[in-house]
């Protein structure tokens, strides 16, 4: 499987989390991309709808412009939370997409 059926479960998971039991969803990164309408990181792959628009590549028409966002950042957490429970806090990769 491809795109944001790659991880089995995972609509199936959320469907009932955020729509069932209307729990608070964040989306970061794969989450941002099941929100929109599509994403279109690799392949064109569908998204509950909740945003609309697509999730795309950031893609500067001059070379000589940067992406929002270069290098690596850590988050550093104040307190604990609930919510960043067992979510690494380091750098895992360097993506740039946008809806």
């Amino acid at each position: 499987a491809a795109g944001l059926n790659a991880v089995p479960g995972m609509w199936e998971a959320v469907e009932e989390a955020a729509l069932r039991k209307a729990r608070p969803f964040l989306g970061i990164c794969v989450g941002m991309q099941l929100m929109s309408e599509r994403g279109l990181e690799k392949t064109i792959t569908k998204g509950f709808g909740w945003i609309a628009g697509d999730v795309k590549e950031i893609t500067p028409t001059d070379p000589a412009l940067k992406i929002p966002q270069i290098g690596w950042n850590t988050i550093e957490l104040k307190r604990q939370h609930p919510l960043f429970s067992g979510i690494e806090t380091g750098p895992k990769g360097l993506h740039a997409y946008f809806v």
